[in-house]
């Protein structure tokens, strides 16, 4: 089970790259730094992160991405390979999520569904 939630984060991750050059091979699909293009054999985002669904695009990177950070923040690795792509994974996924989480919120204030979904996701502090 833990292999297949850190190929499931590595997945997104892979998709959570720098936003312009993940547009330019997606189609423009890149919300927040996610890519939502579904490529062949990937899950839906739904079944990996089960909070997303039901939520506007925006909501559902914010999840990603911040649940991504809550796993990269907890990896240790005294392998220096896997200890830079723990590192890489860190820098991806946490970058202004705390900032990405108040425009959100702030977008949807008036969105209770999205709203009572976030209580649960409070700010990182890098």
């Amino acid at each position: 089970m833990r292999n297949l939630l850190i190929a499931a984060g590595l997945a997104v991750l892979t998709c959570a790259s720098p936003a312009g050059a993940e547009q330019r091979r997606s189609g423009g699909n890149v919300i927040e730094g996610v890519d939502f293009t579904r490529r062949p054999g990937q899950p839906p985002i739904e079944e990996t992160y089960p909070d997303t669904r039901g939520m506007p695009r925006d909501v559902q990177a914010y999840i990603i991405r911040w649940s991504d950070c809550r796993h990269w923040g907890g990896e240790y690795s005294e392998d220096p390979v896997r200890a830079a792509q723990i590192a890489r994974g860190q820098r991806e996924a946490c970058a202004g999520i705390d900032a990405l989480g108040e425009r959100v919120r702030d977008r949807h204030r008036s969105n209770l569904s999205v709203i009572t979904r976030l209580t649960t996701y409070e700010p990182i502090e890098n």
